[in-house]
Parts: structure tokens; C-alpha cells; sequence
């Protein structure tokens, strides 16, 4: 009996020396390369780096810290997730997250762990990490290429006479339907991403840059003949603090606009009207 004792107080005891002072000094790096068809050619090449379970304590060596810090900064990712367990305890967090502040990064996120709490999130936050928590967030890069393609239903270079022949093949379909079955109302555009139709491949925060980039355009053009008002609905929604900020700055220098929104920004020079019920 006084053996087991034992030996069940060494396994306890060689435990607690490997989590303690062993597997934190372990770092271990993996690298994967992922491929899909449904990633645009604009974000070929980003770089994300993961990682987790510090497990700082108060006997922790601050320079373990200072040597993961430099490692994530070699690989000079474009994003970072920290993917929760910061302190094994109620350790003081102030060196650890000094340090951490040192990460670069264009985009840095956080999921907590089991170990994190408010105190983690918030200085989790105030050094740039978007704490992620039942929620998400739009990231986009910035070098990417935009083309529209018009999509119609007569490519003929004779195109009057060309029209005339398809509604005359289509009169008895048409009369029987009680509408005109082809024709320029069934016209159409595709909107294309470094080659991709966003419409199959695009996210939501793609799909509302695309149509942002139409309207603006329709509005640089006809600014020409004169100034028109400019009335959008929800569009910051699904935008990034990148493109939002970039978004804004371009709608300073429109004469009047209007935008609806469930929230308040703050917009330079813009007058609130706040609705309620």
C-alpha cells in the first residue's frame, strides 16, 4: 500500500514538473499549406500563424515570451490568432501582455480559453486583438483586382438586325407566355475578382465591396453632368475597419449623402437624424 502511495505521488510530481517547467519551454512549430478554388488569386501567399496554451505563471521565464514573440514576427504572417489559455493562474498578466503587444500583424484575433477571463479579453483588446466570441469579422486584402463583364444576349457585330431576327424566332413562344423572353431586359453583369465570379465565390464583405465599387463609379461618371445625391443603405455593415475608414474618407469629399444605419459612426462633417419608434 505504501509503495502505490508512492509511486502515485512521483506521477503527480513528474506531472507537475513537465506541465510547469518542461511544456512551457516547448515550442513547437508546424507549418500547412492550404488551397482551395474558392480562394481569390488577391489572397495568395497570406500567412497565418495560431498559436496558444502560454500558460504564464509567476515563475515563468519573461524570456520564453520574448523568443515566441520573435518567432511569430519571422514568419511574417498577415494574420495572428491566439487560440486561448494565456496564465495558468491569477498571475499578474502586465510583462506577458507587453510583450505580446510586440506581435505584427496587419490582423490579430482572439478566441478565449477555458483559463482566459474579462481581465484576459480586455487587455487582449488594448493591444490590438479582436477578441472573437459568437461573432466574426470580414478581412480583405488589399491588392486585388476588380473587372465587370457585360453579359448579353446578342453579341452580334450587325446588332439591329440581329435583335429583329431573335424577337421574330420567339413571337409564337412569347404570345404564348404573355411576356418577352429574351431580349435587353435580360441583359446582365458579372462581377469578377483577380478571374473569380464573386457570385459563386465571393464572401459577403466581397460582394458588398464589388457593389460599392459599381455605385461609386456610376457616381464619379455622372458627377461630370452634375451632382447627384448619393443615398446609401447599411453599407458598413460588412466592412472591415480598413475598408470602412477608406470608405468614409472617400464620401468626405461628396457633396450630400446619405447614409442609413442601425448604429452611429463617426463621420467627419455629418449631420444625425436619429429615428425611433
Amino acid at each position: 500500500m505504501k509503495r502505490l502511495i508512492c509511486i502515485i505521488i512521483l506521477v503527480f510530481f513528474l506531472f507537475f514538473i513537465y506541465g510547469n517547467y518542461i511544456n512551457t519551454k516547448d515550442l513547437e512549430v508546424k507549418e500547412y499549406e492550404i488551397t482551395s478554388n474558392k480562394i481569390t488569386d488577391g489572397f495568395d501567399g497570406i500567412k497565418i500563424v495560431q498559436f496558444s496554451d502560454i500558460l504564464y505563471y509567476e515563475k515563468s521565464d519573461i524570456k520564453e515570451i520574448k523568443n515566441l514573440v520573435k518567432s511569430i514576427n519571422n514568419e511574417n504572417a498577415n494574420i495572428i490568432v491566439f487560440t486561448g489559455d494565456l496564465v495558468l493562474d491569477n498571475t499578474n498578466i502586465t510583462n506577458v501582455i507587453n510583450e505580446l503587444n510586440n506581435i505584427k500583424a496587419d490582423y490579430k484575433y482572439a478566441v478565449l480559453g477555458d483559463k482566459d477571463n474579462d481581465n484576459i479579453k480586455s487587455n487582449l483588446e488594448s493591444i490590438g486583438f479582436t477578441v472573437l466570441d459568437k461573432n466574426y469579422d470580414y478581412i480583405f486584402n488589399k491588392d486585388i483586382n476588380v473587372k465587370v463583364d457585360y453579359l448579353t444576349f446578342n453579341t452580334n457585330s450587325d446588332y439591329v438586325d440581329k435583335c429583329l431576327k431573335i424577337y421574330e424566332e420567339n413571337m409564337d413562344n412569347d404570345l404564348k407566355l404573355g411576356y418577352t423572353s429574351t431580349g435587353i431586359q435580360k441583359d446582365d453583369f458579372s462581377l469578377k475578382i483577380d478571374g473569380k465570379d464573386i457570385g459563386k465565390f465571393g464572401s459577403q464583405g466581397e460582394n458588398r465591396i464589388a457593389s460599392l465599387i459599381l455605385k461609386l463609379s456610376i457616381y464619379e461618371l455622372s458627377e461630370i453632368i452634375n451632382k447627384p445625391i448619393l443615398i446609401l443603405d447599411d453599407i458598413l455593415s460588412e466592412l472591415d475597419k480598413n475598408n470602412e475608414s477608406l470608405l468614409l474618407k472617400y464620401l468626405n469629399k461628396v457633396q450630400q449623402v446619405f447614409i442609413t444605419s442601425t448604429k452611429k459612426y463617426d463621420i467627419e462633417n455629418c449631420h444625425y437624424c436619429y429615428l425611433t419608434k
